[in-house]
């Protein structure tokens, strides 16, 4: 804002998925035409190259990574880099993701090779060599551990729950039992107790529950929703009602059979099979309370910011790729982080353990 206002030069936000670029385009434009600003989105077909050139008010570019980097092209192939005043990317340890990687890296590379006065802002919670970004970006350093709620990290092995504690030996310590009582059927389906888990949480406080496909997503809403008590049917029931409505309005009369089953429980999923539309109603149904439990693949993690009271990414494979754990934006709002994986295929803080085991955060 004071880069567009006061020195009056236009900025380039760069996020990692489209969802996200779109979700701050809505945040940021009633911003934009309170101080006669503009907030131009580049993600999916949007986006022109170049962009227009406005006389009398500045942009601000909200962009994907390889819409930013085709923006940066365009403005060095007209001569307009300079004009870019600030470049500020989100989650800036997707330098080392593959090629969408390579393409920041070549991004920030020509910013800084062919303009002098453009400032490059970049923001991670999970960045592992910050010297060598600092050197690379020519920067300074600022970290901060303040958070507005505490965070709390616990092991689940079994039914025993550890607190992880990077000061003892063994890096946590024995905090209590899970008291959940499972059949044998019930341990066949749901073996690593995520029924346990979330009963303790919904529906009086809300989680997310990460899933490393689509089709997980919707089987583990499908499965919870099978053994939850009938008294989540009697939580919010009209608001409910309301929602599956709204759910059949967009989609002319047709709703998911999933949703329509899960969604009376207080359970929905969220990944990109849904619409924009059906997204941004799920997404406000869940941060107005009547949605309890989403469950949903990595990428709302990366920047989507929904209130919970609990998380727990539900595959090792989920965390490593995108979750990124302390690291994901919806942990603003976290008191509790949970996460289920193989031990002994990502810590060297648990080869001691031969068996699987899941990693689990309780209140």
């Amino acid at each position: 804002m004071q880069e567009i206002l006061c020195r009056k030069r236009d900025a380039l936000f760069i996020l990692p998925y489209v969802a996200i670029v779109q979700e701050k385009v809505r945040d940021l434009s009633a911003f934009g035409i309170e101080c006669n600003f503009l907030v131009e989105e580049y993600a999916g077909s949007k986006g022109r190259f170049p962009p227009f050139k406005h006389r009398k008010k500045n942009s601000l570019y909200i962009a994907t990574i390889e819409k930013a980097h085709s923006l940066v092209n365009s403005l060095i192939e007209t001569e307009r880099i300079n004009s870019l005043g600030l470049v500020v990317v989100d989650e800036l340890h997707m330098l080392g993701e593959g090629s969408r990687g390579a393409v920041l890296e070549m991004a920030l590379s020509k910013i800084l090779y062919t303009s002098k006065t453009t400032q490059i802002i970049g923001m991670s919670a999970t960045l592992n060599n910050v010297s060598d970004l600092q050197h690379f970006l020519k920067a300074e350093h600022y970290t901060s551990n303040f958070r507005p709620i505490q965070l709390k990290e616990y092991v689940k092995i079994r039914d025993s729950i550890y607190e992880v504690n990077n000061k003892s030996e063994d890096g946590f310590t024995f905090a209590r039992l899970l008291n959940y009582k499972y059949s044998s059927d019930m341990e066949k389906i749901d073996p690593d107790h995520l029924i346990a888990l979330v009963t303790e949480i919904i529906p009086q406080h809300s989680c997310l529950l990460f899933c490393p496909t689509k089709k997980n997503c919707e089987n583990v809403s499908k499965m919870l929703c099978k053994y939850l008590s009938k008294t989540f049917l009697s939580v919010k029931a009209k608001e409910k009602c309301a929602l599956i409505a709204e759910l059949m309005d967009i989609g002319n009369g047709v709703i998911c059979p999933v949703l329509r089953g899960t969604v009376p429980y207080g359970l929905a999923y969220h990944h990109s099979g849904l619409t924009n539309d059906e997204r941004k109603v799920i997404e406000q149904a869940y941060s107005e309370g009547i949605l309890c439990l989403l469950t949903c693949t990595s990428t709302l993690a990366a920047g989507v910011n929904l209130p919970a009271r609990r998380l727990v990414p539900n595959h090792y494979y989920t965390i490593r790729e995108k979750v990124c754990l302390i690291g994901c934006k919806v942990l603003y709002y976290c008191v509790f982080l949970i996460h289920c994986f193989s031990f002994i295929l990502v810590d060297s803080l648990f080869k001691n353990f031969k068996r699987r085991v899941n990693l689990y955060s309780v209140s």
